[in-house]
């Protein structure tokens, strides 16, 4: 069936209603991208899928219990900062030239497979981990400032301000790590 007109909160009534194929659609609109972004900060395939499991399984323990949510984009990516911090036993993520720079960086390492995603990956993994989570969430899942904020549980002001540095630390490591005659180096 083609859940494609449902909404998400249309889903989670059905499954709340008593029939369980709705969860996994639910799962299908946002495994990807959260896969991605858990994995920006494991490194392994095995710990991502490890992490993405504890995920899906709290949310469908909370959808279960009838737990009400605005925002599930926002909520699941709130699951997986939680659920890293647990793993870790600690707190995670406590100008037009560079937007545009760091933008055609995005775009060309999501569209390729090779050197481009290659060198972005290297860039982000040598950027401190609070800056990294507000890209990662801002520039390349492309969440609002305010839906950022929520989920790390920030002020829009200090989202704004993160992301500014790590624009220009990822630029930065973007340049020492390739050579200059790149012609995609910003």
């Amino acid at each position: 069936m083609d859940y494609t007109g449902f909404s998400d909160k249309e889903l989670v009534a059905l499954f709340q209603g008593g029939a369980g194929e709705y969860y996994y659609e639910i799962v299908s609109r946002y495994e990807k991208g959260l896969y991605q972004f858990i994995f920006s900060f494991t490194d392994s395939h095995r710990e991502t899928d490890q992490v993405l499991r504890e995920v899906f399984l709290k949310a469908y323990r909370h959808l279960d219990a009838g737990e009400e949510i605005a925002n599930f984009r926002v909520w699941f990516f709130r699951l997986a900062v939680d659920t890293l911090a647990h793993k870790r036993g600690e707190p995670i993520g406590n100008s037009a030239f560079l937007e545009n720079g760091v933008e055609k960086i995005v775009q060309e390492a999501q569209l390729g497979e090779g050197a481009e995603r290659t060198r972005l990956f290297a860039a982000l993994k040598l950027l401190p981990e609070e800056y990294r989570l507000v890209f990662v969430l801002r520039d390349v899942n492309k969440f609002s400032t305010k839906e950022v904020a929520d989920v790390l549980n920030l002020k829009s002001a200090m989202v704004r301000a993160q992301l500014h540095r790590a624009r220009l630390m990822l630029l930065k490591n973007i340049r020492n790590n390739s050579d200059s005659t790149s012609p995609n180096v910003v």
